[in-house]
C-alpha cells in the first residue's frame, strides 16, 4: 500500500507540476545534495516509469520469493520462509518507491525555485533505508 501511494504521488506530482516547470530541471545531485546536473524536464517522465517499473518487478519478487537471491541458504520449501523473503520485498519496495517520491518532489522543488538541493540528511536515509529492512529480515531468515 505504501509503495502504490508513493507510486501515485510520483504520477501525480509529475502530472500536476508539468506545465509549471521550466525547460531544464536538475537530474543530479551531489554528495552534499546540490545540483551538479541539469538537463530537460522530459528526463522526469523517465522516474514515474523507472518507480513502475520497480513496483512491478518487487511485487513479482513478493509473490515468487524464490526468486530472490538470499547470501546463505533457505529452504524454499518452507513457507515461512517464503513469506519472510515476501514481506522482505514488499519493505524494499516501499522504501524504494518513498526514496523515489521524495527525489522527485526535490527536483521539482529545486527546478522551480523553492528549494536548493535534496532535504537536509537525504543521502544517509537514502544509503539507510532499504539496507535495515534487508538486514532485519535476513537475520530473522538466518536464524534456526
Amino acid at each position: 500500500m505504501i509503495a502504490a501511494t508513493s507510486w501515485a504521488g510520483i504520477v501525480a506530482l509529475v502530472a500536476w507540476t508539468w506545465n509549471s516547470l521550466p525547460s531544464r530541471i536538475p537530474v543530479h545531485f551531489n554528495i552534499h545534495g546540490q545540483p551538479d546536473s541539469w538537463g530537460g524536464k522530459d528526463f522526469l517522465i523517465v522516474l514515474p516509469v523507472l518507480a513502475a517499473f520497480t513496483y512491478g518487478i518487487l511485487s513479482l519478487v513478493q509473490r515468487k520469493p524464490q526468486w530472490m537471491n538470499v547470501p546463505f541458504a533457505v529452504d524454499l520449501n518452507d513457507s515461512e520462509v517464503r513469506a519472510q523473503l515476501g514481506e522482505m520485498a514488499c519493505a524494499l519496495k516501499a522504501c524504494v518507491l518513498i526514496l523515489l517520491f521524495i527525489t522527485v518532489w526535490a527536483m521539482v522543488q529545486v527546478a522551480n525555485g523553492n528549494a536548493t538541493g535534496l532535504p537536509a540528511g537525504f543521502l544517509p536515509i537514502a544509503l539507510l533505508l532499504p539496507i535495515l529492512p534487508t538486514a532485519i529480515y535476513l537475520a530473522k531468515l538466518k536464524r534456526p
